[in-house]
């Protein structure tokens, strides 16, 4: 499996994260949510948290709309890969 893009956006207290991977089967979607919040660490102010993560082919975009339940990630999630379609 090759890495063809990793892309990353932030979005005030929240970052999202796709990279994107090709093997024989397709193009592999894995996408992360992070939010910031309070750290619990002396010295440092805020850490990002892990909010949610899904690994899944282009193919089956259409059908995580559902599951992601999050329409600024599946913009994102498209964007990038009109990225990869015309780049």
């Amino acid at each position: 499996m090759s890495e063809i893009l990793s892309y990353r956006k932030n979005r005030g207290n929240v970052t999202f994260r796709i990279t994107l991977s090709e093997n024989s089967d397709g193009v592999l979607m894995h996408i992360e949510k992070f939010m910031k919040v309070s750290s619990n660490e002396p010295g440092k102010k805020t850490t990002k948290r892990l909010v949610y993560e899904h690994t899944f082919y282009a193919k089956e975009l259409e059908s995580m709309k559902t599951i992601v339940a999050d329409e600024e990630m599946m913009s994102f999630c498209l964007e990038t890969l009109e990225k990869t379609q015309n780049g």
